[in-house]
């Protein structure tokens, strides 16, 4: 026996009117930062789960509670949910978290907590590196972008670093291409997502970077 439709009726929930403005949602999480790409699908975005009170990272494409995400943006993501374009953000009055001094040295970025030794060798505080792991802020001070060599992916490109940005005192300049990360070959989203959870409990990091052409490898001992 089959199922008789209203004339006129969808087969499948329609995506949305694509040129609607989205609309503040009630869905239950917070934006914590974001990390911007230049290639779709590479943006990330960290969120606090509000009644669970847990932070995720989620990409363009998740599942986020019953929604989907659409679009990462530098202050919000837009979402789709029960067909309607809807986001959440950070505080209109307040824009993205900056970060003092006090919390630049608190979560790693600071001269205390990285010491660079010979060459491309540092030195990390074990404690400075948790902190900080587990913070939004290291999202929001740089954007990447994947990067092909010969039409193959070989990394991801980092640029736009803040100055006194983590990613500034750990050595790295705008252009660096980022190969590899212990052994670990950051060649999609899901491959640095994976590596940035492993880091927490490492007792020495080896990247592998391409800076003009060159190879260059970057040692941080943990301590």
């Amino acid at each position: 026996m089959g199922i008789a439709l209203p004339p006129g009726a969808p087969l499948f929930e329609r995506e949305g009117d694509q040129s609607a403005q989205p609309t503040r949602s009630g869905i239950q999480v917070k934006l914590l930062g974001t990390l911007l790409s230049s290639s779709t699908g590479w943006s990330i975005a960290s969120v606090l789960d509000l009644p669970r009170q847990r932070t995720s990272t989620v990409m363009e494409g998740d599942r986020l509670h019953d929604a989907l995400v659409v679009t990462i943006l530098r202050d919000r993501v837009i979402i789709l949910r029960d067909g309607r374009r809807e986001f959440f953000g950070f505080d209109p009055a307040q824009g993205p978290p900056e970060r003092s001094a006090e919390t630049a040295t608190r979560t790693g970025a600071g001269p205390a907590a990285i010491r660079p030794l010979d060459g491309n060798e540092y030195e990390i505080s074990r404690s400075a590196l948790q902190e900080t792991l587990s913070q939004p802020e290291p999202l929001t001070q740089a954007r990447i972008a994947p990067s092909y060599k010969d039409g193959q992916l070989e990394g991801f490109k980092l640029f736009a670093i803040r100055p006194d940005s983590l990613y500034s005192k750990l050595g790295f300049v705008n252009g660096d291409v980022i190969r590899r990360i212990n052994g670990f070959e950051m060649k999609t989203p899901e491959n640095a997502l994976e590596v940035y959870a492993r880091l927490k409990d490492a007792n020495r990091i080896e990247v592998e970077l391409v800076r003009d052409g060159s190879s260059i490898r970057k040692s941080y001992s943990i301590r």
